[in-house]
């Protein structure tokens, strides 16, 4: 990731947050400072017929990633499953991450037939058609 954001002329540091997580600082000249948060994956493309009728990259979250919105901070999903070709990169803002890992809990909450205790598990989900073109989107970061 740091790697990408250097090719793209920013200049990138990783700083620790409030919920200890690490993220990656990227300035480029003549824009405000960016925070990205980095979650990696190795799962193959799943189906999840509650979410979705196409297959999705899914990566796990927990229930701090509802509240943590900020402007200029991003998250950058990142997808391995084959080491001879490069990961993919899906840069999303970090309010629609907040919003959509919300909304997928109280749904999966909902949809079940007989009721379950809530845990702090989360997922975030992104298409295989990625129909919000997030999808090596290095322009929403500036």
């Amino acid at each position: 990731m740091m790697a990408q954001l250097t090719l793209r002329d920013f200049s990138v540091e990783t700083v620790k947050d409030k919920y200890g997580q690490t993220r990656i600082l990227a300035k480029k000249k003549a824009l405000n400072s960016i925070e990205i948060i980095v979650k990696t994956s190795a799962s193959p493309l799943i189906n999840e017929a509650l979410f979705s009728d196409i297959p999705i990259y899914p990566w796990v979250m927990n229930q701090k990633h509802e509240t943590i919105i900020e402007d200029n901070l991003y998250y950058c999903f990142v997808n391995i499953t084959d080491p001879s070709k490069t990961p993919l990169f899906f840069i999303v803002p970090s309010d629609v991450v907040a919003e959509y890992v919300k909304w997928q809990h109280e749904y999966w909450l909902e949809s079940r037939k007989s009721p379950v205790n809530s845990t702090e598990m989360r997922r975030f989900r992104i298409s295989e058609n990625d129909p919000n073109q997030y999808l090596n989107n290095w322009s929403k970061l500036g």
